[in-house]
């Protein structure tokens, strides 16, 4: 696959060459000489670079198994230090046919992101973001229902009566729903404290009053 892609690389260079070269060039019949796609060497004419895999140093696989080779040692106890990797690292570029080499600060940079350490490294959004993301819209969702309630009040003057009614009462329900659940619920926090500091009160009985009885 990376063999495959140098040549790629190689031919749309000489395409490019052939193009600055040539007087009118056209790039359909460059394309078909040079074996590549039409939208490919266009792109590149105009000044698009290489993808982004082809850029890096080692790829997604290279650096995979240089992940492994790293872990395998971590296992028997002889974590490799950084000029092992970069080692390890250009001996994987040489089997591959690649004649660059990693430079001294690229195994410090490998290792802290290395991929088995650090998954969730390549995703938009950690687990923080996306929770700040979600709080932003729900911000947002209640800004916009307070912007609907104040254009709905400012249009109940232009409503027939009707249906200006029945706006009010929907918007009333939903107040006064509203505020008996916050009412239910200060009520239930209130309701402990009184429970706790309650103390029972004795009642006192008072005995029934006899009537006197006059003797005859």
């Amino acid at each position: 696959m990376v063999k495959y892609s140098l040549e790629r690389e190689i031919r749309v260079a000489n395409a490019i060459k052939a193009y600055k070269e040539r007087d009118k060039a056209k790039i359909a019949v460059l394309a078909r000489e040079f074996d590549i796609s039409y939208d490919l060497l266009r792109r590149r004419i105009l000044g698009a670079g290489p993808p982004t895999a082809l850029r890096k140093t080692l790829n997604s696989i290279q650096e995979k198994e240089l992940d492994q080779w790293m872990t395998s040692l971590e296992a028997a106890h002889t974590p490799p230090t950084p000029g092992m990797v970069e080692a390890e690292a250009n001996r994987i570029l040489a089997r591959d046919g690649i004649e660059k080499q990693v430079g001294r600060n690229w195994p410090y940079r490998f290792i802290a992101r290395r991929p088995s350490q650090h998954p969730d490294l390549q995703r938009p959004l950690s687990n923080l973001n996306s929770f700040a993301s979600n709080k932003d819209q729900i911000k947002k969702k209640i800004r916009k229902a307070i912007e609907l309630l104040e254009e709905v009040a400012d249009d109940l003057d232009n409503l027939s009566p009707k249906l200006r009614k029945r706006v009010t009462s929907v918007l009333d329900a939903g107040l006064t729903q509203t505020a008996e659940v916050a009412r239910s619920e200060n009520q239930s926090r209130e309701i402990r404290p009184r429970q706790r500091t309650r103390r029972p009160v004795s009642r006192r009985v008072s005995a029934p009053e006899t009537e006197e009885l006059d003797e005859d």
